[in-house]
């Protein structure tokens, strides 16, 4: 950057590189979050134990992955990018990363209950925050909750559960439901691309709301309301 002033403006020189340059801002404020003992314990409840002072905690590599979706790199091998970078690190509260190997073997091997885990602790993360949940509509404050389906293009694979879907490609069909006016994550369900696109799992994802109060369905397109009490 030059820093002298040309005519009120500065002058920039850019730079192409080959390093990865990804904000990590908002680390502290997600690590503060996963830090809570309900999560932790919660999670070490559904893993096996295994006794092994060599081994990282399970809550560690959640917490590892769960940063790595938070920057936007939501896979495994991104985690050796950050393994130089002691902000990564610390930020999540670990005392130090796993490998990109461990952490694919790790996050695959976690039992299908675990699952339930992340969405209490997402269900408890919302009800702190009521406040940014609600909008106000004819007079009445509600939780808006969206339902939405997203078909995947796998036409080129062979894994279980594809099937054509209502897009006219074969793929996968997951069902996401969001809440209030920013669109926080409510709840998904990876389903078969020929599931039905409002029918099946509608009332699953849509089910788990931070709100408590009335659910009226107001079309087909699963658009749901809940009135704040």
């Amino acid at each position: 950057m030059n820093p002298e002033p040309n005519d009120g403006y500065v002058n920039f020189e850019f730079q192409l590189t080959s390093t990865p340059i990804t904000s990590t801002a908002g680390l502290a404020f997600i690590g503060s979050q996963l830090a809570e003992t309900k999560f932790e314990n919660h999670l070490r409840a559904f893993c096996p134990a295994v006794q092994r002072k060599d081994r990282i905690p399970d809550a560690d590599i959640v917490r590892s992955m769960i940063g790595l979706i938070c920057v936007g790199k939501p896979h495994f091998d991104a985690i050796t990018e950050y393994r130089s970078e002691p902000f990564f690190t610390q930020a999540l509260g670990l005392n130090r990363l796993p490998s990109a190997e461990i952490l694919r073997q790790r996050i695959q091997a976690l039992p299908e209950k675990a699952g339930h885990v992340f969405r209490d602790f997402t269900i408890r993360q919302l009800r702190r925050h009521q406040d940014v949940l609600t909008e106000h509509l004819h007079s009445t404050d509600y939780s808006v909750i969206h339902v939405d389906v997203t078909p995947m293009d796998n036409s080129d694979s062979k894994k279980e559960g594809i099937s054509y879907t209502y897009k006219k490609f074969s793929g996968y069909a997951p069902i996401f439901a969001y809440i209030g006016p920013f669109g926080f994550m409510l709840n998904n369900e990876l389903r078969e691309g020929s599931s039905h696109c409002n029918c099946e799992g509608t009332t699953r994802v849509a089910g788990a709301n931070p709100c408590h109060g009335r659910k009226d369905h107001q079309s087909s397109t699963a658009s749901g309301y809940r009135r704040r009490p």
